[in-house]
């Protein structure tokens, strides 16, 4: 996901994810798949695998960080990189990670937002989103996955929403509110809350 205004897009120092602690290694930008094009379209629109290996989950999580920042991306879902796995990284001020095997257990307060996507370029539309949301997901600590709940709000769930999406092979011109009234892009403040489920 996109958000154009948004100056400092994916706070990434010193080549390591603050959120995570993982080594961010730079590698050269991937090429993003286009919902536009039929061979990318393929992946693009499939229901991502889920991920059981904690090390191809911390490895897929970490290109996905590291491309957030030279791709300007508030957002980036495994399938949008040419990687079938349930894994997406988020990127917004005081806020980066990834999150492993998402399921949205509840969305709330919704709004016409503004977005764009990576997947199709130079389009923006008003999708309707919700600006809190409720996820069950793993994170990967010491080599494992942990089961948590996050629970976001703001752009955060706007994000969350919008990258799920794509992990179930969703387009955001799916979610066109067809109403007029558009909350502008600038993002609204952002909430995390992370509470571990095992």
């Amino acid at each position: 996901m996109v958000c154009d205004g948004l100056v400092d897009r994916c706070p990434l120092r010193a080549g390591v994810c603050a959120a995570t602690a993982h080594a961010v290694t730079v590698r050269p930008v991937p090429r993003i798949l286009q919902f536009d094009n039929p061979a990318d379209s393929i992946l693009l629109r499939a229901r991502a695998a889920q991920v059981a290996d904690p090390a191809a989950a911390a490895t897929i999580g970490a290109r996905l960080l590291g491309a957030c920042g030279p791709l300007a991306a508030v957002g980036l879902a495994a399938c949008q990189v040419g990687e079938p796995w349930a894994v997406f990284a988020y990127c917004v001020p005081q806020f980066e990670g990834f999150l492993v095997n998402p399921v949205r257990v509840e969305r709330a307060r919704f709004r016409n937002l503004s977005e764009g996507c990576l997947s199709l370029e130079g389009v923006a539309v008003a999708a309707r989103r919700p600006t809190l949301i409720a996820v069950e997901a793993c994170l990967v600590e010491n080599g494992h996955l942990v089961h948590v709940t996050a629970v976001a709000s703001g752009f955060l769930a706007q994000v969350f929403d919008h990258e799920i999406d794509h992990l179930e092979g969703i387009s955001m011109r799916e979610r066109i509110s067809g109403e007029q009234d558009v909350t502008a892009s600038r993002p609204s403040a952002s909430m995390l809350h992370i509470v571990r489920r095992n």
